[in-house]
């Protein structure tokens, strides 16, 4: 998803290096995230546009087909971004992992 700095790059970078450890974490915070964007009911690509919002970035609108992640929805999506720690608790946007 999106919403995660490091992601996919870093995760290619730390592969090629060798350094494994770091890919296996990057490549387990990358799965928690597609979990979380497409639990509960949610859409990954409706819930990524909620989760921008939630941590205060422009993203837009979902599109039609589409519709957007149910309030409902999102308070849950909220609780696993501030699991993961890339969401304070009051909802502010913090810093996400180098």
């Amino acid at each position: 998803p999106n919403v995660w700095r490091p992601g996919g790059l870093d995760l290619y970078h730390a592969a090629v290096a060798g350094d494994l450890a770091r890919a296996r974490a990057l490549q387990q915070t990358g799965l928690q995230l597609t979990d979380l964007f497409t639990s509960e009911g949610r859409n990954l690509y409706s819930a990524n546009k909620a989760a921008i919002a939630l941590l205060g970035l422009p993203g837009g609108h979902v599109r039609q087909p589409l519709s957007p992640t149910p309030p409902e929805q999102v308070e849950g999506l909220r609780a696993g971004l501030e699991a993961l720690g890339l969401l304070q608790h009051a909802g502010a946007a913090r810093p996400l992992p180098a």
